[in-house]
């Protein structure tokens, strides 16, 4: 493997400047290596334009403790391979993990989330923080300032190594996060937003079911006498604040009865993962404490543990970037109130950027998809692409559902140079014996720069151009079901699949849920029953 080492000058550098200390190339995706990752997570091959084979790099670079000391900590970066094209950055901030093998940098599973990202042309970051991957000492466990600073510092890093590793970004940034990694992203975009938005453009946040209310509802995780699935997450943040805080117990026994006194600092050790974790320990975790110490952080509002929860709550203050909090009411880890108190006190500090998504009736697990679904199309939409060809489509419509004379026409003053990639595995500017559906165009210039365009294939009806009606469909991609919201009182709605075929038909108000579990796993035109395209639904 090939590692690249930099010279640290750290009594010249400021404290918060990254400070890479060496690169190392690790692996390399193909395209049907790409494509494999999509199978895995049960998505369709034809859901993302994978645009790019994408080498995997681990750096290991500074950044600074909570105690004061700089430490070295490790993270991965995705980029695509062998591209001229100046590229958006994405900061992924990963879930739970407690083993330091499961980091992103060693090849743990939320490294493929970083794969698919720089498949599609976003470089991304994934930094594993303090005390995981290959960095010593006990990880930091929903501790905000040092997810921030770390994650911030891999980005720095990232910039800092475009020379060396030979890819050029663009200064557009996206950073997002799954649920630990959702309480980090929103840490990581009060930093930025703080002192570093001059400095590196943030555009836009998707943090996704994290603990935001760390000291209130997710402390009801500590007060209730409910089952709870994950119990190891309280003695994690035990361990996590005394080592910040250093003022939470003399001696576990201070704080847990036995056996779990005597058993927890061995279970997080580093090696054991979070399953074997939680299997050794009580379904409710406030029965590991001692009744006199559940009592006093019930009651006492200067409990240490209280105290240090509260220094980690992330809602009291005024985002200004674009922010997606996406969550599911049936989230039985994180409570969903979390987003939806932080959504209003972002409101009430007078922040316009802000929105809260629910996914739906989905536990923990099941709303990761969503909502890592929901944030990629939102980054889609905000990113400025780097190359932007002005052309003209011209699309005949079908002449009925089923028909297959459809055409689509692509033209430009000039384009020499670019190739024509179609989601239907077509190729060129000229496509004809179309029918009905949704199809994606992808432009690639001389440089390897891509852009996109969703074309649509209609029915001939002389009526109104459904982008008159005011429409949504929100979770996309999903599962089971997608709600359908649109500015007409009522329509007539039906699924079209690839081949052309209705597969389902149903009259639909406002609000409604539509159904989709019978569905196989694929790409589907949504649309009126007169032949109007609404929208592409994707089912997995």
């Amino acid at each position: 493997m090939r590692i690249i080492y930099t010279l640290l000058a750290i009594a010249l550098c400021p404290i918060m400047q990254a400070q890479v200390v060496s690169s190392e190339f690790m692996e390399h995706y193909t395209i049907d290596d790409v494509e494999e990752v999509l199978e895995e997570f049960g998505l369709p091959v034809n859901f993302l334009p994978i645009n790019y084979e994408v080498d995997f790099y681990k750096i290991i670079y500074m950044t600074e403790h909570p105690n004061g000391e700089m430490v070295e900590v490790s993270g991965a970066l995705l980029v695509p391979s062998d591209v001229d094209c100046p590229l958006p950055l994405s900061s992924y901030q990963h879930g739970t993990i407690a083993a330091k093998s499961d980091a992103p940098s060693q090849g743990g599973d939320e490294l493929l989330l970083g794969v698919l990202y720089a498949s599609v042309g976003i470089a991304c970051t994934l930094p594993d923080y303090i005390g995981l991957g290959e960095s010593d000492g006990f990880h930091l466990y929903i501790h905000a300032d040092s997810e921030a600073s770390t994650s911030m510092n891999l980005v720095i890093a990232a910039h800092d190594l475009q020379e060396e590793l030979n890819y050029n970004l663009n200064g557009q940034h996206v950073i997002w996060g799954y649920s630990q990694g959702g309480h980090a992203t929103l840490a990581l975009q009060k930093l930025w937003e703080e002192e570093y938005v001059e400095e590196y453009n943030l555009i836009a946040s998707a943090p996704m079911s994290g603990p935001y209310d760390v000291s209130g509802v997710q402390a009801e995780v500590i007060t209730s006498d409910n089952y709870y699935p994950t119990p190891g997450y309280l003695p994690y943040v035990v361990l996590s604040y005394q080592e910040v805080y250093g003022n939470l117990y003399d001696d576990l026994g201070d704080l847990f009865i036995e056996p779990y006194a005597g058993l927890i600092q061995d279970l997080f050790d580093g090696v054991n993962g979070m399953g074997y974790i939680n299997s050794q320990l009580p379904d409710i975790p406030n029965e590991m404490l001692l009744p006199d110490q559940l009592e006093d952080f019930q009651n006492n509002p200067e409990n240490p543990m209280r105290i240090a929860l509260e220094d980690n709550d992330l809602y009291d203050w005024t985002p200004q970037v674009q922010t997606r909090l996406y969550y599911c009411e049936g989230d039985d880890q994180v409570n969903y109130m979390n987003s939806v108190i932080a959504e209003e006190f972002f409101a009430e500090n007078g922040s316009t950027s802000v929105t809260a998504l629910d996914g739906g009736d989905y536990d923990h697990s099941d709303c990761a998809p969503l909502a890592m679904l929901g944030g990629f199309n939102f980054f889609q939409d905000v990113i400025e692409p780097s190359f932007n060809p002005q052309i003209d489509i011209e699309v005949t419509d079908a002449s009925a559902i089923g028909a297959e004379d459809g055409a689509i026409s692509v033209t430009a003053d000039d384009i020499t140079g670019w190739s024509f990639d179609w989601s239907n595995g077509s190729t060129g500017a000229e496509l004809d014996g179309l029918s009905v559906g949704f199809l994606v165009l992808t432009i690639t210039n001389d440089q390897g720069c891509t852009a996109e365009f969703d074309v649509s294939v209609g029915v001939m009806t002389g009526l109104e151009l459904a982008e008159s009606i005011a429409f949504s469909v929100f979770p996309n991609p999903t599962s089971e079901s997608t709600k359908i919201t649109f500015s007409s009182s009522m329509l007539c709605l039906q699924i079209v699949a690839p081949t052309g075929q209705i597969v389902a038909q149903q009259q639909m108000s406002s609000g409604e849920e539509l159904p989709l579990s019978n569905l196989e796993v694929g790409v589907y035109s949504l649309m009126t029953t007169d032949g109007r395209f609404l929208s592409r639904i994707v089912k997995f």
